[in-house]
Order: C-alpha cells, then sequence, then structure tokens
C-alpha cells in the first residue's frame, strides 16, 4: 500500500491535508450530535479526489451488546477537516437499522 504522501498529487501537499486522527474526531464529534451517541467513525481511508477526503466507516456500538455492526460511512473533507452532513434520510435509515438490530438481540425467547 502506497503512503499517503505517495497518493499526493502535485496540487494537495502533505502539509494541506489533515491527519487521519483529527478527521476521525471531527465525524465522531458529527455523528454523535447528528445521528446518535451509538455511532462511531472507524477504519480511516484518505481518498486522493480533487477535493481530497477521508472516509470512515460508522460502527454501531452499545455497552451491554458490543459491536453491532457497520452501518454506512461518512466523509471529511481532508483539507478543512469539516465532516460532510449525511443527508436526512441517510441519518434516518441508519437510525431505524439500529432500532431493529437492538431489537433483535434484546427480544426475549419465547418457548
Amino acid at each position: 500500500m502506497q503512503s499517503l504522501e505517495a497518493l499526493l498529487t502535485d496540487s494537495h501537499t502533505i502539509s494541506s491535508v489533515i491527519d487521519e486522527v483529527i478527521a476521525r474526531r471531527a465525524a465522531n464529534g458529527y455523528l454523535s450530535h447528528h445521528v446518535g451517541i451509538p455511532f462511531g467513525a472507524i477504519e480511516g481511508i484518505f481518498v486522493p479526489l480533487a477535493r481530497p477526503l477521508w472516509q470512515f466507516a460508522i460502527q454501531f456500538n452499545l455497552p451491554r451488546l458490543g459491536r453491532l455492526g457497520i452501518m454506512g460511512t461518512i466523509d471529511v473533507d481532508a483539507e478543512t477537516g469539516k465532516p460532510i452532513p449525511l443527508a436526512t434520510e441517510v441519518i434516518c435509515k441508519i437510525q431505524d437499522r439500529a432500532d431493529v438490530i437492538v431489537q433483535f438481540y434484546t427480544q426475549t425467547a419465547t418457548a
């Protein structure tokens, strides 16, 4: 796998791209504020587009149940460090699926 420096084009220097840790922190702040506290950004990958970004998987995690799955992705502008807002429909879909997963894993067996 190429290093971040090798992936950057002439128009993007390493100094103009924020670190993955900072991008993840921004994504986590966005997710907790707009989607819900049980959602976090993991597994960042740098995407060297004309406007470079960091893309993270959105993990659904609950204290009692642990990691419950990957619910989508979130992008962070690699130059500004600002998360790219998720569409309202995407947020609703993530929340609805999370609710169904919790119901499934917390239902009591009927015998």
